[in-house]
């Protein structure tokens, strides 16, 4: 509600002389609403704008208040509304049970107007208060994700901008070797980032999917890149403050896992940049792997100020912090949540002064990962014409140079009238369409297309939709009308990108 507005109130009554005595005592003060049956009522609190409070009679035809009271708490709107029985019951038992269902109050008949208009404003005022809690609270959390977030992609974007100086020096120099190892850790700086935009996303309800496919990897390898990752954080920034932090690596080889890489990457880093911030003075971190059993263990140490034992049952609470052991980035109750999702575990020891010791335990993986082939693997097949269409021009530009690695001749497009107008004069094979452009969208432009074919009598041209919003992979219907025939999201991996044309080719291929 806004501030200014009345606040709506429900009259749930079958007697008119009831009714009317309430709306004479609340009108001057509120926006009303009248029921004169449970039906009316359910349907009235289930609206798209649903009343502040209820006050509602028991004695009614058909359904009586109880039942009304007992349906509103199991629907998603009428769970938070509060209810006020108003009442000629004045049997305890009758108000205990009004209580028991979920009513906040219990006013019987014959009442006092201004006892009912007191008692009315205490529960409206109470709701306002809670309401503004929780406002302050999803406040607090919302910027405690942005700060979380602005540091995780800082580090992030230090790998990519510092690496790619690093590259052009050593291209420079005639360093091959050293360009192409340094190129591959932005590549995979830029992977780990796209999977942190898809797992908020989630988080704000933006995509249905699932979280990602999984896949088995070396946790190893995975701590090595959180440490490197990391490195400025450890390293240069505290060394030029006269800070002193040893790291003390002891990665075992073969630590397979089966999950999700990017998020057991966002943990580890996690982890590291806590131990750093817990020792102010410098001290050691020790990052080790090893294999214990069927599991797989990843351990973050550090000789830091530790944690207060009154403290240790809640780091993995949701926004809990201290002077002491300050929680940043992701957090330690996402981490928990991660964990969890790998059926794993992860725990803390420590004494105050005595450091701190995080521990993770994650099923061993009996079968190596296999081997990715490289996004310049030369594609199966003859070569295609494609029309990319992006109102982006560096992104067409860089798609013409990527798919004219795989062998295809590509034309490009800045919007979705000038890709229709290729299209008709140039023999295309096939397209790929931004979503989000102006004046026509990918969804308008695919339904053309669509259109055209269907005029012409010729098979429509496979069709690929690029986007960098979530969501449109369970579009399904949408995507079957405008003849998209599959969705790529941004940033998008090159070798998916291949594959999916690969795909759509060979099927297009068997048909004719």
């Amino acid at each position: 509600m806004h501030s200014g507005q009345k606040q709506r109130i429900l009259i749930v009554d079958d007697v008119p002389g009831n009714i009317k005595v309430l709306i004479n005592a609340l009108a001057p003060d509120y926006k009303l609403s009248v029921a004169t049956n449970g039906k009316d009522a359910l349907r009235i609190a289930g609206s798209g704008n649903p009343p502040d409070l209820i006050l509602l009679d028991i004695m009614m035809p058909s359904m009586d208040g109880y039942e009304v009271c007992r349906r509103l708490r199991v629907q998603e709107k009428g769970q938070s509304i509060p209810i006020i029985f108003l009442t000629a019951k004045s049997d305890e038992l009758d108000e205990a049970r009004g209580l028991e269902l979920g009513a906040v109050d219990y006013i019987t008949k014959p009442f006092r107007v201004a006892t009912v208009k007191a008692r009315v404003k205490n529960q409206l005022d109470r709701k306002k208060a809670e309401e503004a809690q929780l406002q302050m609270e999803r406040l607090g959390a919302v910027v405690d994700l942005a700060s979380g977030v602005a540091h995780h992609f800082n580090n992030m974007l230090q790998v990519i901008m510092g690496g790619a100086s690093v590259a052009l020096m050593e291209l420079e120099q005639g360093k091959l070797d050293a360009a192409k190892s340094m190129l591959q850790q932005i590549i995979e700086s830029s992977r780990f980032g796209s999977h942190t935009v898809r797992r908020l996303q989630e988080f704000v309800k933006m995509r249905t999917e699932e979280a990602g496919p999984e896949e088995t990897f070396d946790l190893s390898h995975t701590a090595l890149q959180a440490i490197e990752t990391t490195r400025r954080l450890w390293q240069i920034d505290l060394e030029k403050l006269g800070i002193h932090v040893r790291l003390v690596p002891n990665l075992a080889k073969g630590c397979f896992v089966n999950g999700r890489e990017s998020e057991l990457f966002e943990v580890t880093t996690s982890l590291i940049r806590n131990a750093v911030e817990a020792m102010p003075n410098g001290g050691e971190l020790a990052v080790t792997t090893f294999i214990d059993g069927e599991h797989v263990v990843l351990r973050v140490e550090d000789t830091g100020v530790g944690i207060p034992q009154e403290h240790l049952g809640k780091v993995f609470e949701p926004f809990f912090t201290t002077k002491g052991f300050q929680r940043v980035g992701m957090g330690l109750a996402t981490g928990y949540g991660i964990v969890k999702s790998h059926d794993g575990t992860i725990s803390v020891a420590s004494e105050p002064g005595q450091g701190a010791t995080f521990t993770i335990e994650l099923p061993l993986s009996r079968t190596p990962p296999v081997p990715v082939e490289s996004p310049a693997a030369s594609m199966v097949g003859i070569g295609l014409r494609i029309l990319v269409i992006d109102d982006v021009e560096p992104i067409t530009t860089m798609l013409a140079e990527l798919l004219g690695e795989f062998g295809h001749e590509v034309v490009t497009a800045l919007s979705g009238e000038e890709g229709l107008q290729v299209f008709v004069e140039q023999s295309i094979d096939l397209v790929i369409c931004d979503l989000g452009m102006p004046d026509m969208n990918g969804w308008e432009v695919g339904k053309s297309i669509k259109d055209m074919s269907a005029q012409q009598g010729v098979p429509k041209v496979p069709f690929i939709l690029l986007t960098g919003w979530g969501g449109q992979l369970r579009e399904t219907t949408k995507m079957k009308e405008a003849g998209v025939d599959a969705v790529v999201e941004k940033p998008m991996d090159p070798s998916r990108l291949r594959s999916v044309i690969q795909e759509l080719a060979q099927g297009r291929s068997s048909k004719s």
